[in-house]
């Protein structure tokens, strides 16, 4: 997965002209990648891992909305539970962004 800052300039200035924002810019701004990296195993799960634990954006956002049991490393949620709480406070759209960031990083 590419980031923002290697995007080729046609392809970053697309997504900035209808108000859409590059996956990993997304996990930034709202705090995901201080403690989930792509492909490494780290402070949180890796983004690979989570993606492999949901079939859909939807069941995705059911857990950043808090209405679904953790499903990648359960036995350390309580750690995540307040960062949780936060996506909570996130318009509909923010957390679909969220989830579809992080499928992408999704073996193929």
């Amino acid at each position: 997965m590419r980031s923002a800052a290697t995007l080729p300039g046609t392809l970053l200035a697309a997504w900035l002209l209808v108000g859409c924002e590059a996956p990993d810019t997304v996990l930034a701004k709202h705090g995901c990648a201080s403690c989930h990296t792509p492909a490494t195993e780290g402070l949180g799960p890796s983004l690979r891992r989570i993606s492999t634990h949901y079939a859909s954006k939807e069941e995705l956002v059911l857990f950043l909305e808090g209405k679904s049991a953790p499903r990648v490393s359960p036995e350390a949620f309580e750690a995540m539970k307040p960062l949780v709480e936060q996506t909570r406070s996130l318009t509909p759209e923010e957390r679909m962004r969220i989830a579809e960031a992080i499928l992408r990083h999704r073996a193929e």
